[in-house]
């Protein structure tokens, strides 16, 4: 937050204010509200209470996971500098610095809940596909520019969320341990 804060200083100092960066701006905030969410719609406390020998792995995923939130201020940061024109970097080096710590983030945050979650509120085809589209976006930057792409990365990662919230997994656990479908309707 603090680099991203930074770099809005400073293009707002330069006077530097556009769509551009205006988007960005939007859009990080965006971002760095829909990891928030996700981070929280994963629930560790009860699969933590339950397999205490995996809580190392939990934990100390977190340095990545910690990594990659201050990777993504820094990208942001970047990104805001650059729409003031004082970053001469291209526009997909530019995105890149945003998708590649989201991208990280997303399986940080899947990786660690593995161990100790039995059934994922958010579904790896969902979270791991999201990543992979999030680090693929960056390739459209010299046709749409460093803000459409980042939007979209936020934009992404809204989807994730509604995705998750609208479709949750509909299992049961069967007496027996045996997980059956739930009948809808």
């Amino acid at each position: 937050m603090l680099a991203a804060s930074t770099g809005v200083e400073g293009a707002i100092n330069a006077g530097g204010v556009s769509g551009s960066f205006l988007t960005i701006s939007v859009a990080g905030l965006v971002l760095l509200f829909a990891l928030w969410w996700l981070y929280f719609l994963e629930p560790a406390g009860e699969g933590l209470t339950r397999r205490r020998e995996r809580s190392y792995l939990w934990g100390y995923g977190h340095y990545g996971i910690f990594a990659a939130l201050a990777a993504l201020g820094a990208g942001l940061e970047v990104a805001v500098e650059q729409t003031g024109h004082h970053v001469q970097v291209s526009p997909v080096t530019v995105c890149y610095a945003v998708a590649i710590p989201v991208g990280v983030f997303l399986v940080l945050l899947w990786a660690v809940h593995v161990p100790i979650v039995p059934r994922p509120t958010i579904r790896p085809a969902v979270i791991l596909g999201g990543a992979a589209v999030i680090l693929l976006l960056p390739l459209a930057a010299e046709r749409t520019g460093p803000a459409f792409v980042i939007a979209m990365i936020a934009a992404v990662c809204a989807l994730v969320i509604m995705v998750t919230i609208v479709s949750p997994a509909k299992r049961d656990t069967h007496p027996r341990g045996a997980e059956v479908e739930m009948p809808t309707g």
